[in-house]
């Protein structure tokens, strides 16, 4: 249960009376309860003021709360007040002293309080509590991105089955319904994390393209192929990115594939002292892409819920807020050719302590991350080995005989991906994947 006092002041003596929250995830968060109001987002419309004397929800009174809920509420001390109702408190309510609002706040509230009887902060304290997870969200992120990838090892042995051996069409939309279907199967699906990005070729050069299901593309052995995708499930948020290749890429693509995999590795290696930003750390996924004169126009990775929005803060591998342990973070470099092809590899991470010697042998403590996300990187037809160091191709052997043994006991029974998955993982992956 969260303990609303967190974010309670203690003391009127020069402390504001109170806050109001209008951000939804902040409120599901401090309150820890999930909505289904906004699509793909676990959340509830509503507002929620803690102050002093009082905590009070406003939410839509003909919301049917269920009997759990409004006890767990009860029990929290938590009133509620219809969600209009939230205009007439702000304006004649009992306030003894100033709220805080979030600079994002919807403008009406400031214009309903009037100065002096708010203050705005740039930097929301829910935000920053939130950012940081304990110790069971952080298990649940284990557990949750085991269960996603094992459906996203399911559907990559069913796709490219399907698309080399049955030469079968599947479009863009057919491949994103086929892997939710997956996903739906494992325990505590939610639902989908973000619309699925299911790209071929030319549409993977748009970021965040979307397919629909009357105007998607095939894919093919011909093309490249992106999907950037992931669950919600009770224990956390997923999101995940790998780029294929079912024939035979060019050697351009093999070297940007490359190229943009370099700079995953150099984030998933990184080992940094206290108190370093996520943009101090952003050159080291783009220096292996610069080397050929590439880059990508989009950030190197963004924090995430705990079953709540795909994209939350405040840090992120393109500000300065500093990287704290427990912060988790995706790690998605890529690269994009315009009208040709487009790359991404994204996993996540969160930032762990790691005793580490300095200069004098003396023992200390820094910063390193570990990796949640557990699917696959191709390797057999899309890395050129000749780019990459010693180091890194220990690292990509590590990685997916990590998937590998951390996998298989999840997909026991499903003959096709225990073989694709086996065969993926070798040590230079699938040369050629002879189906029976």
């Amino acid at each position: 249960d969260r303990d609303t006092s967190e974010i309670q002041p203690t003391s009127p003596d020069n402390a504001p009376f109170g806050i109001v929250l209008s951000k939804l995830d902040s409120i599901a968060w401090v309150l820890n309860l999930r909505g289904s109001d906004v699509p793909y987002n676990p959340v509830f419309f509503s507002y929620l003021v803690i102050t002093l004397d009082e905590v009070i929800l406003f939410v839509d009174s003909n919301k049917d709360l269920v009997n759990p809920v409004t006890r767990y509420l009860d029990e929290l001390g938590v009133s509620r007040r219809d969600y209009s109702s939230l205009w007439t408190y702000l304006r004649k309510g009992d306030i003894k002293g100033q709220l805080i609002i979030d600079s994002k706040s919807p403008y009406a509230i400031a214009v309903l309080l009037k100065r002096p009887r708010y203050v705005v902060l740039n930097s929301c304290i829910v935000s920053q509590l939130k950012g940081i997870k304990n110790p069971v969200e952080i298990q649940g992120f284990r557990h949750c991105y085991l269960r996603d990838g094992a459906a996203f090892v399911q559907w990559l042995a069913w796709l490219e089955e399907t698309v080399r051996k049955k030469k079968q069409p599947v479009t863009e939309w057919g491949a994103a319904q086929k892997l939710t279907e997956y996903r739906t199967n494992m325990d505590h699906f939610m639902g989908l994390a973000y619309a699925n990005i299911s790209a071929v070729g030319a549409n993977a050069a748009l970021p965040h393209y979307e397919p629909t299901p009357t105007g998607s593309s095939l894919v093919d052995v011909t093309q490249l192929y992106l999907n950037d995708s992931g669950g919600q499930y009770l224990d956390g948020t997923c999101d995940t990115t790998r780029t294929v290749h079912f024939g035979q890429p060019t050697q351009e693509q093999r070297d940007a594939y490359t190229r943009v995999l370099q700079g995953h590795i150099a984030i998933d290696s990184a080992v940094f002292p206290e108190g370093t930003t996520g943009v101090q750390l952003d050159v080291l996924a783009r220096k292996a892409l610069w080397k050929d004169r590439l880059n990508y126009g989009h950030g190197t990775g963004h924090g995430f819920g705990s079953f709540l929005s795909v994209h939350e803060g405040p840090h992120a591998f393109s500000n300065s807020v500093p990287l704290r342990a427990g912060a988790v973070i995706t790690n998605e470099p890529g690269f994009y050719k315009e009208g040709s092809f487009g790359i991404r590899i994204e996993s996540a991470l969160v930032v762990k302590t790691v005793k580490v010697k300095d200069t004098g042998g003396s023992e200390v403590e820094w910063l390193a991350f570990e990796r949640f996300t557990h699917v696959p990187i191709q390797t057999s037809r899309l890395v050129n080995y000749s780019l990459l160091t010693k180091d890194e191709r220990r690292w990509l052997r590590n990685h997916n005989r990590t998937c590998r043994e951390k996998l298989t006991p999840l997909l026991e029974g499903d003959k096709r991906a225990l073989k694709w998955l086996k065969r993926a993982t070798s040590k230079f992956g699938p040369i050629e994947i002879i189906w029976e």
